[in-house]
């Protein structure tokens, strides 16, 4: 191969990886109008055909997700496929007004993926090791797995995506395990824990004295000894509900009630 072959391979090679770089990760009123007659996913596909050179996306390889009506418009949102099989959090959504403008393009597809589609593990021996990769003794609801393209740096892999609702350890714990080395990659717990000082039941009831007062909402030292550190549960999305404070339950305002 010549030098000026060599070079040109590498200019071009480089020159792909920039543009894959400068992918635009939102698009801000991209200046496109659609019919705001048609459907919402027609309109959103004939977006992305436009855009797709530059947001770096192969629209055959996207799949509708999610259609939502908003106060002023349509939200559409398109999952990233590899071969097939879902990747992790590799979407791309559109958001447009009631009157066709587009307002907003997000772009979190994953570029340049290569790897094997084909698990050596079954499903079932995924959740064997999701259940040990906890050390789960009992579960609250039904097992599921799926496969997934977990495109986390620096190496990409075919995942079984095992979820388990359980009780002990408490939790909804979501695992990767890889489906082609058979080992646990990673794991969390979508339940969220925190702790906080409760009256359990009542400051009366736990302390025996009748003569406590309110005193305008004013501390004092019995009424702070009467107090009973606990763990919350129940904390799910930001929305605290649980055995001891519902923040959704009705005549609850403010900043919270939305949230519910």
């Amino acid at each position: 191969m010549s030098k000026k072959l060599v070079l040109l391979s590498l200019f071009i090679l480089l020159g792909s990886v920039s543009l894959a770089e400068a992918a635009p990760r939102k698009l801000l009123d991209p200046g496109i109008r659609v019919d705001p007659t048609s459907s919402p996913v027609t309109n959103a596909r004939h977006v992305l055909v436009e855009l797709r050179d530059r947001l770096g996306i192969e629209i055959d390889d996207l799949r509708v997700d999610a259609v939502r009506r908003g106060k002023t418009g349509h939200h559409v949102r398109f999952l990233q496929h590899y071969r097939g099989i879902p990747v992790w959090e590799g979407y791309v959504s559109v958001h447009t007004n009631d009157q066709g403008r587009v307002q907003l393009v997000e772009n979190r597809w994953v570029p340049g993926l290569d790897l094997p589609v084909v698990p050596h593990i079954s499903a079932a021996e995924a959740i064997e090791i999701a259940r040990e990769t906890i050390a789960l003794r009992r579960t609250r609801g039904e097992i599921r797995s799926r496969l997934l393209i977990d495109p986390s740096p620096p190496d990409p892999a075919l995942v079984w995506e095992v979820w388990i609702p359980a009780l002990d350890p408490l939790g909804d714990w979501r695992i990767f395990v890889d489906a082609v080395q058979g080992a646990p990659r990673t794991k969390w717990n979508e339940l969220f824990f925190d702790s906080g000082y409760v009256y359990n039941p009542s400051a009366l009831q736990d302390t025996g004295n009748t003569a406590l007062r309110d005193n305008n909402n004013a501390d004092t030292p019995e009424l702070t000894a009467a107090r009973s550190l606990v763990t919350l549960s129940g904390l799910t999305d930001n929305v605290l509900v649980g055995p001891y404070v519902d923040l959704c339950a009705t005549g609850i305002g403010g900043a919270y009630k939305p949230a519910c």
